[in-house]
């Protein structure tokens, strides 16, 4: 059985926004990204659909997991004989199990600010009970707003090899900038999964 959690923690810095816009909006906008609005800010916002259609919103965020075909059935399979969907079995070591995590942000308006996703691969060594190894990472930004830019790859992590559980996870750095009122807001979207040897599994995120 998986062994899933979703924990969500602030994941969003602000830098002062540098344009020429109005200094009201200006600061309702630094008090959102830094996680200190009031109702009126998220009201002031909200009435200038310029603006709000940009402006992240977090009750809005989702989060969608999902991972290779016959993980969560994996060691019951293994006990069985039977060879789970899509690995790779060398010995007792099986590969082709993978975790992704997607973290899609979207704005006041219900735009999608961007999508990230977290492709999290291992092998499994049942005969010692451990992760042994992890086998690919990715991870790929999709529906973008123009205003968001990736400011490098990704930050990766992970616990020493072999162990159980295995430790991996990754954030990006997204700075988020428009002409009238600068670069206003960092968003530092990230996930961690955890992996036992006997397939059992977990997770958390922050955007």
């Amino acid at each position: 059985m998986a062994l899933t959690t979703a924990v969500a923690l602030p994941g969003t810095a602000s830098a002062a926004p540098s344009g020429q816009g109005d200094p009201a909006i200006a600061a309702a906008l630094l008090r959102i990204a830094e996680g200190k609005s009031s109702p009126t800010d998220i009201a002031l916002i909200a009435s200038k659909p310029e603006i709000a259609k940009l402006v992240a919103d977090p009750s809005k965020t989702t989060i969608d997991r999902t991972t290779s075909p016959g993980l969560d059935s994996l060691l019951a399979d293994r006990k069985a004989g039977v060879t789970p969907q899509g690995v790779v079995i060398n010995g007792e070591e099986i590969c082709g199990n993978w975790i992704e995590v997607t973290i899609t942000v979207r704005t006041l308006l219900g735009f999608v600010l961007y999508k990230w996703m977290a492709h999290y691969g291992f092998c499994i060594d049942f005969q010692v009970g451990v992760v042994s190894r992890w086998d690919a990472y990715y991870d790929r930004l999709s529906e973008v707003d123009p205003t968001i830019v990736a400011t490098a790859p990704a930050t990766t992590w992970s616990s020493p090899m072999p162990n159980s559980p295995a430790v991996r996870g990754s954030q990006r750095h997204l700075q988020q900038c428009v002409l009238t009122y600068g670069c206003w807001a960092n968003h530092y979207p990230w996930s961690e999964v955890w992996v036992w040897g006997t397939g059992s599994w977990g997770w958390r995120w922050g955007a």
